[in-house]
């Protein structure tokens, strides 16, 4: 009777305040934002199904465990629906959740919405008493051993813009109390001083933008004013198929957060929370594991109409942008194919009397080597910044670098690989589609883009 007492003092310790901050901790925010504000549902506009789990302080009997699945859909019109399953462990209680969700988002443009969502659903706890310790009189025990039903809600409102995500929720739309005696809580309305904020930020970096970065903050907001935390983090991805990130709790410590997506649709994270600094305690780490799938196609949002004087503006600016990308690409190519590496057609074999050799400093010169010898290899030439030696098929020649990349974005959006480098002889910007090492096999690709009415003015540029 004794340990049981002190099990249910050590429960009070860990969820005093349960009732005034529902659900349990999680620390991947980047991974399913859902399961911290119902207003990110559905937010990469594709039906996904999540998993997480999360033990905290993994060598301590009884300690915090949580698992829990989501799914989440976006119709093909505003509506996007989710639901989720939560199960939290703490000590000997154990609160479950299982709740739907509505949502709505409201375009402004092609690259800003605003969304709104809220939660309902049902929610109950329990003390997971083995039936020696129920073996009792005790009108405390007897009652606090009872399950204790509640309606459970929550609402959220994010705003987005490109990479910009602002989001505000409201954690708590009705109030619980796990140690009530009745079957069911009063249907009662909370206070609404339960609340999360957060910010993120993704940006790219680097030339052909493989590279990005999403820093995020986030602070909760609890009636009683006990449990108010922050947390800070940075996460990095390269080409969203590889990440890895620190984030830093208030009252958790510091994380570290990897993560792998495999072929598009299996995402994979996982997190490493260090004990907190201020707790000497070996063995207080935290694990956290997050499965997620993504299936079926991604939807596109309609927009709002704006006004038709603010379309003409938005429209004229594209078509200068458009007239100014198609003159600079106009004079780059004239200066492009008037430059001695482009291939000659109605030669049968490529220049042979350029030399490849690299002397090394205070050697002797290398004897010259030939074209086809210096080309008599497999694979491609190394992609870089600046065009290496090797055959290009040649789609556009820029003199202004943001041409080339606009440019080539939009080879990109059609579905087609496309790369951008210097030609440092011309000092102008080439978008090409193909390199090889073989001048038949670049004339090939060519030929073959060429017969499908595509790339109509490609030509196979030399590199030496």
């Amino acid at each position: 009777m004794k340990k049981l007492w002190f099990s249910i003092g050590l429960l009070v310790c860990f969820s005093t305040g349960f009732s005034q901050v529902p659900g349990p901790f999680l620390r991947q925010f980047s991974a399913n934002g859902y399961m911290f504000n119902p207003a990110y549902v559905a937010i990469n506009d594709q039906p996904e199904a999540n998993i997480f789990y999360r033990k905290q302080w993994i060598n301590f009997k009884d300690a915090p465990e949580t698992t829990g699945f989501s799914l989440q859909y976006p119709t093909n019109g505003r509506v996007v629906l989710g639901m989720n399953f939560m199960q939290d462990t703490q000590v000997l209680l154990k609160n479950t959740t299982i709740s739907g969700t509505f949502g709505y988002v409201l375009p402004i443009s092609n690259n800003e919405s605003i969304r709104f969502a809220m939660s309902w659903g049902y929610g109950m706890n329990k003390l997971d008493l083995t039936a020696e310790e129920l073996n009792t009189n005790d009108p405390a025990i007897v009652n606090a051993a009872g399950n204790n039903a509640y309606m459970d809600g929550n609402f959220g409102i994010v705003y987005t813009f490109k990479g910009l995500r602002l989001g505000f929720a409201l954690t708590e739309i009705f109030e619980s109390d796990p140690f009530n005696v009745e079957s069911f809580n009063e249907f009662k309305l909370s206070n609404l001083h339960n609340r999360l904020y957060s910010a993120s930020y993704r940006f790219n970096l680097g030339p052909r933008e493989d590279f990005s970065l999403e820093p995020y903050v986030i602070y909760r907001q609890s009636s009683d004013r006990i449990q108010n935390y922050w947390e800070v983090a940075t996460m990095a991805y390269y080409k969203d198929r590889i990440w890895g990130g620190l984030s830093y709790n208030q009252n958790n410590g510091l994380g570290l957060i990897l993560g792998l997506n495999v072929m598009e649709k299996f995402r994979f994270a996982y997190s490493y929370e260090l004990a907190p600094f201020d707790i000497d305690m070996p063995g207080a780490t935290s694990h956290e594991l997050h499965l997620g799938f993504r299936f079926g196609e991604k939807r596109s949002r309609p927009v709002i109409a704006r006004n038709n004087s603010y379309k003409r503006t938005v429209a004229q600016k594209r078509r200068e942008i458009n007239q100014k990308m198609r003159e600079d690409q106009k004079a780059a190519e004239r200066v492009a194919m008037a430059d001695e590496a482009v291939v000659n057609e109605t030669r049968e074999e490529p220049i042979q009397k350029m030399e490849f050799s690299h002397p090394a400093a205070n050697q002797p010169e290398a004897a010259p080597i030939p074209v086809d010898q210096a080309f008599a290899k497999t694979g491609t030439p190394p992609r870089s910044e600046i065009l290496e030696p090797g055959y290009y098929v040649v789609v556009g020649a820029f003199s202004v670098k943001a041409y080339a990349y606009r440019f080539a974005r939009e080879i990109k959006a059609k579905g087609y690989t496309a790369t951008t480098a210097l030609n440092p002889g011309k000092n102008l910007y080439y978008v090409y589609i193909f390199s090889s090492y073989d001048l038949e096999e670049a004339r090939k690709v060519r030929n073959e883009y060429k017969a499908q009415n595509l790339f109509s003015d490609a030509w196979v540029f030399f590199m030496n």
